[in-house]
């Protein structure tokens, strides 16, 4: 979901709430300070090129999608480690398409990624 009548500072916001992250988390990963981010948020600075990239990474959203250009879409990128865990705890992949895992197993998987 795009926003283009937006401020980018508005559209960072919007992608960090949308993934549930803190300004703090978004901020240490992309190498700034959490006021930084802030002020980019509430439309105080912008953003240089560089972390404009960065912020568009760790949010896993094209740049375009920052910047409010609808008409870029992203290409295909590998899967994250993160993916591919999420993917085998919910038995994607495992030769069994469509079919919901139960919770009781659902639960057995994440206690034993737990452990690992």
């Amino acid at each position: 979901m795009s926003h283009p009548t937006l401020p980018v500072g508005e559209r960072v916001r919007f992608h960090r709430t949308r993934r549930g992250r803190t300004q703090a988390v978004v901020a240490g990963l992309c190498g700034i300070t959490e006021d930084y981010l802030s002020q980019i948020e509430r439309g105080l600075k912008n953003p240089s090129h560089a972390v404009l990239v960065e912020l568009a990474n760790q949010l896993q959203v094209p740049v375009a999608a920052l910047l409010g250009d609808t008409e870029a879409a992203r290409p295909d990128t590998p899967a994250t480690a993160g993916t591919d865990v999420v993917r085998a705890l919910l038995g994607q992949g495992s030769g069994t398409p469509g079919q919901p895992l139960a919770s009781s197993c659902l639960r057995d998987r994440v206690e034993a990624l737990w452990r690992i």
